[in-house]
């Protein structure tokens, strides 16, 4: 849902609710703030005071990146759940205007048994996002998608399926630098410490090259700059990307009687298929024959 306030009328008016509002996904447009909570069930649209709105089901909000909208407090991943104060405020609103609230099951338990007409592509939207952060692979997505589309009643095609996945993914993609893709690669490989800021030094000097080919021209003291770490600690970070199959390494040196050396890097395995993800503007899908 999301809670809505045009200026500090509508701030006012939320504070005046006296309902908590911990930290959570926020943009800014032209008329105020935007706060973005996971309700767990389907709350209606209504207007809640002065300048104070809640868009819920049935409704729609313009997020970033889009023109006049910028990110205030996190992105679309860092949704927080809604409080119980506010289940318990919007539900016995409901009930006062609509009979009592409807029982919706969890994610989790939608992830079995598919959902029914008019529900089915909001719900496949937020399942994409829990595989995503589950770090399931496209082919694995795909495969949960269509298995979970035909579940639905009536059954989800799997083209609309698969376009509601493509979409999750190229918005992801809008709002999630390359920097932040290589570090989460990284973490799930084990890196930490220097290697890791190697590995974002390396990214950052990649792109500052203009991200064309994966090889590249690497000066052990402009990568130093770049990964805000000393000289002498980048050979040993090279080598330990070159084990895990991040990079591949050629020597060269520079000057050598001044000890300015250099190497020629070259983007592989998963880090270059990261890159190549992260740069490609449509996730892979399967072809449109395959769809029938």
């Amino acid at each position: 849902m999301d809670l809505e306030t045009d200026g500090p009328e509508g701030e006012t008016a939320l504070k005046a609710s006296g309902l908590p509002l911990p930290r959570t996904a926020t943009w800014e447009s032209e008329r105020g703030l935007h706060r973005i909570y996971r309700a767990g069930w389907p709350v209606a649209s209504r207007r809640l005071g002065p300048r104070l709105e809640l868009r819920g089901i049935r409704a729609y909000s313009v997020a970033p990146p889009s023109s006049g909208r910028t990110w205030v407090v996190g992105h679309i991943e860092n949704v927080a759940p809604l409080p119980g104060e506010w289940t318990e405020f919007l539900g016995a609103t409901q009930t006062a205007r609509s009979g009592p609230a409807l029982a919706v099951p969890t994610l989790a338990e939608v992830e079995r048994c598919g959902v029914p007409k008019g529900f089915r592509n909001v719900t496949q939207a937020r399942l994409t996002g829990r595989w995503l952060t589950q770090r399931h692979t496209m082919q694995e997505i795909l495969a949960k998608t269509a298995a979970w589309a035909a579940q639905c009643d009536p059954p989800l095609p799997d083209a609309e399926a698969y376009q509601v996945v493509q979409s999750v993914i190229r918005t992801r993609r809008r709002g999630r630098s390359l920097e932040r893709e290589a570090w989460l690669l990284a973490l799930d490989h084990g890196l930490r410490g220097t290697a890791l800021n190697v590995l974002n030094g390396l990214v950052i000097l990649w792109q500052e090259g203009g991200g064309g080919l994966p090889m590249f021209h690497c000066s052990h003291r402009l990568l130093a700059k770049f990964a805000g770490v000393s000289r002498n600690t980048v050979g040993p970070a090279l080598e330990r990307l070159r084990q895990i199959n991040f990079i591949r390494v050629y020597p060269v040196a520079i000057r050598p009687w001044e000890d300015r050396l250099a190497d020629v890097v070259e983007l592989c395995g998963p880090l270059a298929a990261a890159v190549t993800r992260h740069t490609t503007d449509d996730p892979e899908l399967p072809h449109a024959a395959t769809y029938n």
